[in-house]
């Protein structure tokens, strides 16, 4: 429909983006959550919106006010779609590794460049995140040679030595 498509564009009236947030059509809300250039309110009022999805899309919406990245904190059923962010502030990456919620740690991992202090932290407590840690790219050589400690099987040497140096050591 016309308002799927609309709610698409780049340079939305705020009237508008207020009208779509009250759209019947949830495809009309879930393309203007994914809209990079909507406006925070407009955001805050996707937040509250009756579909999951809608929230779960706005809560990867890489153009998030910190205001909002903090409201989405307070809802556990959206810190993963946070932590899959790739654009979250500092602070809420932060507040994220200290999750219990291995799913989350993971999606940290995976989706975010993060110190060696938190990778090596992350390696300690949870030996499962290894695999997401080989993956990553330009790793460095405290967590590789962390990640060749704990490496239990020759696939995971394997798969480490083809991403570093560490190769001469195998």
């Amino acid at each position: 429909t016309v308002r799927r498509y609309l709610a698409s564009q780049k340079k939305l009236d705020d009237y508008i983006q207020n009208q779509l947030t009250q759209d019947n059509d949830v495809f009309v809300r879930r393309n203007l959550a994914e809209n990079p250039n909507i406006n925070e309110v407009t955001q805050l009022k996707l937040l509250h919106d009756e579909d999951f999805l809608v929230k779960i899309i706005i809560a990867g919406n890489s153009y998030l006010s910190e205001t909002l990245q903090l409201k989405i904190m307070q809802d556990s059923s959206l810190r993963s779609s946070l932590a899959r962010n790739p654009n979250i502030d500092l602070n809420i990456i932060l507040e994220l590794t200290q999750e219990s919620n291995i799913n989350i740690r993971r999606d940290l991992v995976e989706y975010h460049d993060l110190d060696d202090f938190i990778l090596l932290k992350f390696l300690e407590e949870d030996n499962s995140l290894k695999s997401r840690v080989i993956e990553k790219e330009n790793l460095t050589e405290n967590v590789q040679l962390k990640l060749f400690d704990l490496a239990d099987y020759s696939s995971d040497r394997s798969n480490l030595a083809k991403k570093s140096y560490i190769s001469e050591i195998i």
